[in-house]
């Protein structure tokens, strides 16, 4: 038997150590923003720029047949664009600024808006996998009576965001 397939027998992190670069060639841009740190045999996480993204298996990753695992790349170049998306987005954005803010509400099937200024906008909270994981805006909105209220939403409801 000829053909080497230790690759094949490595059920540990460094079998996934690849992922990244697949993700950047699903990206069509060059590896080297995307990387991926380990913490223990169970628990890695993809990084942009300094950021994680999302955390994962890399033994379950690394075991997982063909088309899950290149099913799994495209989720997670999807996961990347839509990261990189929300933060060009956010980047406009000015703290102390009154916004028109859109956002809907699952259980209510229902979309609001308000008028509110920003207060802040959190770090990237991580993904599991590829779903999930977004910014949260800090907001506030003064009505006519009353006192302001304070409020947060993340950008997985966050339909709309414009300035007043």
């Amino acid at each position: 038997m000829s053909e080497d397939l230790s690759d094949l027998a490595r059920p540990g992190p460094e079998a996934a150590a690849d992922l990244p670069a697949l993700v950047a060639t699903a990206l069509g841009e060059p590896p080297g923003r995307l990387g991926l740190e380990v913490e223990g045999r169970g628990l890695a996480w993809l990084v942009r720029d300094g950021v994680r993204l999302c955390s994962l298996n890399p033994t379950a990753v690394s075991r997982a047949d063909p088309a899950r695992h290149s099913a799994f790349v495209e989720a997670l170049a999807g996961l990347v664009r839509r990261y990189e998306d929300l933060r060009r987005t956010l980047d406009g954005l000015e703290v102390g600024r009154t916004y028109r803010v859109d956002y809907k509400h699952e259980e209510l099937r229902r979309t609001f808006r308000v008028k509110a200024t920003l207060l802040g906008i959190g770090p990237w909270r991580p993904a599991e996998g590829p779903e999930g994981g977004g910014f949260t805006l800090e907001l506030q909105t003064r009505p006519r009576f009353g006192s302001p209220s304070t409020f947060r939403i993340g950008t997985e409801v966050l339909a709309r965001i414009v300035p007043a």
